[in-house]
């Protein structure tokens, strides 16, 4: 069972924006926990469950307002964007305080499978099968990513999506709206969570309570299959 899906079924009425909604795949679980459910795509996917609201994205843009989601899920997204952290200060952006973004990509083991010689067996077996991606995504490249934008990482982990190798990020976003991004370099800085993010935001703090729970967490989810679909 599915990280992502497992924890939406522990909340209820939380407000759940879904980036990349085609297929509608978590209007189900959605509904089931009586979550509002937004989704959010490049144009409305076919078939929109009376329920769910939607709106658009263009690149890497949320055209939504600020601070709308508790939980905010992009599954199978960042790696088709050529801008990841305006893309991940967007996510922050429409997260509520205290709400969570949860990231999901392929790792860099996924393309290191060689592609199908028989392209007509329409098998998708390499990241670089698919036309459109960009790159895929290391735990450490999440990790970065989240600091870069302020947010508070709680999961990193590996896992599988069907059989593609897959990276996932679960952060804690602080604060309203947006804080902007800065550059991550952790050259000379200590080992730890509240080290790293102290060093890119040093007038913001975290707690070690926040260092041990990431990494029990972390702990508890490596493994798990935490993919919500499998490709677009």
């Amino acid at each position: 069972m599915s990280y992502i899906l497992e924890l939406l079924r522990t909340e209820q009425k939380q407000v759940v924006a879904d980036i990349g909604c085609f297929g509608w795949n978590l209007a189900a679980i959605c509904a089931q926990q009586q979550h509002s459910y937004l989704g959010i795509d490049r144009q409305e996917p076919p078939g929109r469950p009376e329920f769910a609201t939607f709106g658009t994205m263009e690149n890497h843009r949320l055209h939504v307002a600020d601070d709308v989601a508790d939980f905010t899920i992009a599954s199978h997204v960042i790696e088709h964007l050529s801008d990841p952290v305006n893309f991940a200060m967007e996510l922050a952006r429409i997260t509520k305080p205290g709400g969570r973004l949860l990231i999901e990509a392929p790792s860099e083991f996924s393309a290191f499978d060689a592609s199908t010689r028989d392209v007509e067996d329409h098998s998708f077996d390499c990241f670089w099968d698919d036309p459109t991606h960009v790159r895929p995504y290391t735990p450490g490249a999440l990790y970065r990513l989240a600091i870069s934008v302020g947010a508070v990482p709680e999961v990193i982990c590996r896992g599988l999506a069907g059989t593609i190798p897959v990276s996932f990020l679960q952060a804690r976003v602080p604060f309203s709206g947006s804080i902007g991004s800065r550059y991550v370099s952790f050259k000379d800085v200590k080992p730890g969570l509240m080290n790293a993010y102290q060093a890119i935001w040093p007038e913001r703090s975290i707690a070690q309570a926040d260092e041990e729970r990431f990494r029990q967490r972390s702990r508890a989810v490596a493994g798990m299959r935490t993919a919500t679909r499998t490709e677009h």
